[in-house]
């Protein structure tokens, strides 16, 4: 019969500590790579979204350069 997540908890926290760091590691070793991927995903959609703003600024004059420019009157 599978265990509880409390009971396993319990169980792997009485170990030793190096044996508790051995299973951290080991645990984050195996969800790694699906944070990255995620990470990863989460920087391709906030590059794309900075990149349609910066173009849609620039369409409409609105661009932050010119807004600058502008202001130190240059």
């Amino acid at each position: 019969m599978p265990h509880s997540i409390d009971q396993l908890t319990a169980k792997l926290l009485a170990l030793p500590s190096a044996d508790r760091i051995e299973i951290a590691e080991k645990l984050i070793v195996s969800v790694e790579g699906h944070a990255n991927e995620d990470v990863a995903a989460a920087w391709r959609d906030e590059i794309a979204n900075r990149v349609k703003d910066h173009e849609e600024a620039a369409r409409v004059g609105s661009h932050p350069t010119r807004r600058s420019r502008k202001h130190i009157g240059d």
